[in-house]
């Protein structure tokens, strides 16, 4: 029986909090990516130049 409670307040949380967050959904697509992609850093080498060759 305090399963089943645990389990329903758990559902109820999740819901709101996907509800709630639903609402502030469209005005931001992603919340990680920049907005100018000349400034995503994520694709850029690492290094200026290739490393030295492991010849």
């Amino acid at each position: 029986m305090v399963a089943i409670l645990v389990l329903g307040v758990f559902l109820l949380i999740v819901l709101a909090l996907t509800l709630a967050s639903r609402r502030h959904g469209p005005a931001r697509q992603s919340c990680c990516a920049p907005s100018d992609p000349a400034d995503d850093l994520r694709m850029r080498p690492a290094f200026e130049s290739d490393p030295p060759a492991d010849d």
